[in-house]
């Protein structure tokens, strides 16, 4: 949740960052 907030605060790139980082925490999910 720190990395998301992190990016998340980050104006306009933190936008194109968000759906990434969502994108790898699914797979880490799936992976376990």
């Amino acid at each position: 949740a720190e990395p998301l907030r992190f990016i998340w605060e980050v104006p306009g790139g933190g936008r194109l960052i968000p759906p990434l980082k969502v994108q790898r925490n699914e797979v880490i999910v799936n992976y376990r």
